[in-house]
């Protein structure tokens, strides 16, 4: 969670010298039973039945949120609501579409107007459109570290909870595997020497059949850092000493492992939407047969085509709790694959 000592008011929905759109989320019912508690020592900043944030000018405005492109700052933008909108009674307003990643959150609450731009050449510091960044993820915390010195958040935490951000498979997948005693849960059972476990899965025509080019990602995106996103290829290169960096048709990157098969037809098709350079790196250090693809994030629609891509098919996917939008199926579940703990 972020907050900047200056805060400031409310914005039209469209903001002049944005380039994101702000949709106010809708909350006609409330969700706590109890209706009135007491915190008196806000009051002073309270019009009518609501208090609003005070500002040095002494005007008084809406708190701002960001209803974030990924589920789980969606879930704590509603938990946010409901504590400051429902128990501290403060007006607040929820913004949709207005925060892709958590470095256009970090530069919305620092008075920047561009959300990609670390350098804050459009700013308006005394108005700014967000008041929370609610999550800080990687892109936030780089985002924080590059803005001029006068414009850094004075106040930047990390939420502690749990997570599991790993490579997955379908029990279906696995099951298939332990049947003819190839453990697919374990990492040693992918060396292409020893084993065929592409045979388990789904080929990487069948994928790209299926998955709409437009919401992949390209490697040059993610070297060029287009949308927050960044492979790191020049530290894999530098921890690899593996210059095998280029992508076919700029969105699949074959391991070497892949490449030194007769065919990428035995590549095992992986997807994810998150920690690429993690599973770059992984590939060539557990010697991984794959054909690394990248879905964009961002959107609840990169995140449907995500999702029901994975459903749909039988892949090595990137996957994370407590994410559940791959849970509640009635024939599979995912199965973390189990490798060694890095460094």
């Amino acid at each position: 969670m972020l907050v900047l000592p200056l805060l400031a008011g409310l914005m039209a929905v469209v903001r002049a010298g944005s380039a994101t759109s702000f949709n106010p989320v809708p909350h006609p019912r409330q969700c706590l039973t109890q209706t009135s508690f007491s915190f008196p020592q806000f009051n002073v900043n309270k019009t009518g039945s609501l208090r609003k944030l005070r500002y040095a000018d002494g005007s008084l405005h809406d708190v701002l949120l960001p209803y974030a492109g990924w589920a789980s700052a969606r879930i704590l933008a509603e938990i946010f609501y409901i504590l400051l909108a429902e128990v501290m009674e403060y007006s607040v307003t929820v913004f949709d579409n207005s925060v892709p990643n958590s470095g256009a959150g970090v530069n919305y609450v620092s008075g920047c107007l561009d959300p990609t731009d670390a350098s804050c050449a459009i700013r308006n510091l005394t108005n700014p459109l967000l008041h929370f960044t609610i999550e800080s993820w990687s892109s936030g915390i780089e985002r924080t570290q590059k803005l001029p010195n006068d414009l850094q958040p004075t106040l930047l935490t990390v939420m502690e909870y749990d997570t599991v951000d790993q490579i997955f498979i379908w029990s279906d997948v696995y099951n298939a595997g332990t049947r003819q005693n190839i453990f697919l849960d374990y990492y040693k059972f992918y060396d292409p020497a020893l084993y065929s476990a592409f045979e388990y899965f789904d080929s990487l025509d069948t994928l790209l059949k299926i998955l709409p080019i437009e919401y992949l990602e390209t490697c040059t995106a993610l070297d060029t850092k287009e949308f927050g996103n960044d492979r790191r290829k020049n530290k894999y290169i530098e921890f690899t000493q593996n210059n095998e960096v280029d992508c076919m048709n700029d969105v699949v990157w074959l391991s070497p492992a892949c490449r030194r098969l007769a065919n990428n037809s035995k590549c095992i098709p992986l997807i994810v939407q998150y920690e690429y350079h993690v599973v770059f790196q992984l590939s060539y250090f557990l010697n991984f047969p794959v054909a690394l693809l990248k879905v964009r994030d961002g959107t609840p629609a990169f995140d449907d085509v995500y999702y029901r891509t994975i459903r749909s098919t039988k892949l090595m996917f990137g996957w994370y709790k407590p994410d559940d939008n791959l849970l509640g199926l009635s024939d599979k579940y995912p199965v973390l694959l189990k490798c060694p703990d890095p460094n």
